[in-house]
C-alpha cells in the first residue's frame, strides 16, 4: 500500500469512529426497563407545641421506563413510605394507611443533552388528597366541608398523620394537600439518574385533630438541598416486596 492510500485508509477509519462515537454520545443514556426510585422531600414546619420540625419524608418506588410515540414514559408505584424528623420532643409519624392516599403515576419524561451529558426532568403532575377539587376550587378548610374525601380509608376526614407528644399522648391530624413534585437530574455513566426533588407546589390545611389544640395548619417550607432521589436500573420483574427486603 502505498503511503498515500495508507493516509487516505486512516483519514477514512478515522472519520468513521469519529462518527459512531458521535452517534453513542447523542443517543439517549436512559433505557426502556425496570428501576428502583428511592426519593426523599425535606420541610421546615411550625408545628403547635413544638415549634420549628425538620421532617424528611421518603418514598421507596418501583418504577419502569418504556417507549412511547417516540418518547420515553416512567410508571411507578409507592411500596414504601416514611418520615424522618429532627424534634425528639415529638415525632410525626405517617401510618400505613397513609399509603393509600400516594395513587400509581405515569409521566412523560424529559432528557436533553446539554454537552456534559444528559439532563433528566420528570414533572409527576398536581396531587390532590383529602379533598375533591371538583366540588371546590378552594382547598377546605372545615372537617364538616362536603368537598372532603377519605383518601386514605381509616373512617376520618381527609388524610390522617399521626404526632406523637409527650404528656398528649398520640394526636391525630386530619388534613388535606396540593402537591406537585418534579424531579430534576443527570444521568450517570451507569444508565441511572440522581438529582433532587423539587415541590412545584406544597399547600396543606388541618381541618381537624383528636385535639382540638393541635387543629392548625402547620406552615411547610420544602428544602430541595436536602432532597434527593436517585433512579438505579435493577432486574426486570422485580416486585416491590422484593424492593422491601432489598432496601427497606
Amino acid at each position: 500500500m502505498t503511503p498515500q492510500k495508507l493516509l487516505s485508509f486512516i483519514l477514512l477509519a478515522t472519520t468513521g469512529l469519529s462518527a459512531s462515537a458521535q452517534e453513542a454520545s447523542t443517543a439517549a443514556p436512559l433505557q426502556p426497563g425496570t428501576y428502583v426510585l428511592q426519593m426523599a422531600v425535606a420541610t421546615q414546619a411550625d408545628v403547635v407545641v413544638l415549634g420549628k420540625v425538620d421532617n424528611v419524608t421518603q418514598q421507596l418506588l418501583l418504577a419502569t421506563v418504556s417507549e412511547r410515540d417516540g418518547g420515553l414514559w416512567q410508571h411507578q408505584e409507592l411500596c414504601n413510605i416514611r418520615m424522618e424528623t429532627s424534634t425528639r420532643v415529638g415525632r410525626p409519624r405517617l401510618p400505613y394507611s397513609f399509603q393509600r392516599t400516594i395513587p400509581t403515576r405515569e409521566f412523560p419524561v424529559t432528557l436533553t443533552p446539554d454537552g456534559d451529558g444528559w439532563s433528566y426532568m420528570a414533572d409527576l403532575g398536581q396531587h390532590r388528597a383529602g379533598w375533591d377539587p371538583t366540588k371546590t376550587s378552594v382547598m377546605p378548610e372545615e372537617r364538616d366541608h362536603p368537598a372532603l374525601v377519605d383518601s386514605d380509608g381509616d373512617g376520618k376526614p381527609a388524610v390522617t398523620i399521626h404526632l406523637e407528644v409527650p404528656l398528649f399522648g398520640l394526636i391525630e391530624l386530619y388534613v388535606v394537600q396540593d402537591v406537585q413534585t418534579k424531579l430534576v437530574g443527570r444521568v450517570g455513566e451507569d444508565g441511572g439518574v440522581t438529582g433532587r426533588a423539587e415541590l412545584a407546589r406544597l399547600e396543606q390545611r388541618a381541618v381537624g385533630a383528636s385535639n382540638p389544640l393541635f387543629a392548625s395548619t402547620p406552615k411547610a417550607v420544602p428544602d430541595p438541598a436536602l432532597s434527593p432521589f436517585s433512579l438505579e436500573r435493577i432486574e426486570d420483574g422485580a416486585t416491590c416486596e422484593a424492593l422491601k427486603s432489598r432496601y427497606w
